[in-house]
């Protein structure tokens, strides 16, 4: 077989894969999007990195305008050393945390905090 046949195989693999990986995260986000909670994916740095949509809703934000927030700008001030130290926590032993095991309120955009638990 020829080098440019190889190649061609090679890209046809490539565009194969890429199809499988679209499908997989489309299947995903069914799935997370069909949980009745607020669900985020945060880097080990604590960016954000994914959400479902019912995130995005209760925040009123898009995906990108998340990204740029910081853990300050949802949790109330009293309520962050505690969820500092559990993502510290979380991120040095891969143990998972939710929010509400660590802070009693959220930033609600049209109403300033709100307690949550």
């Amino acid at each position: 077989m020829s080098i440019g046949m190889e190649r061609i195989r090679d890209i046809e693999d490539l565009k194969r894969a890429e199809e499988v990986l679209r499908e997989s995260e489309k299947s995903v986000r069914l799935i997370v999007d069909g949980i009745a909670g607020l669900v985020a994916i945060m880097t080990p740095e604590g960016e954000v990195e994914f959400v479902n949509n019912q995130a995005l809703e209760y925040f009123g934000k898009t995906l990108e305008e998340l990204k740029g927030w910081a853990t300050s700008d949802a949790v109330h001030p009293d309520d962050l050393p505690r969820a500092a130290a559990a993502w510290k926590h979380s991120v040095e032993t891969g143990i998972r945390m939710t929010l509400t095991t660590v802070c009693a309120v959220l930033m609600v955009p049209t109403a300033g905090f709100t307690h949550v638990a």
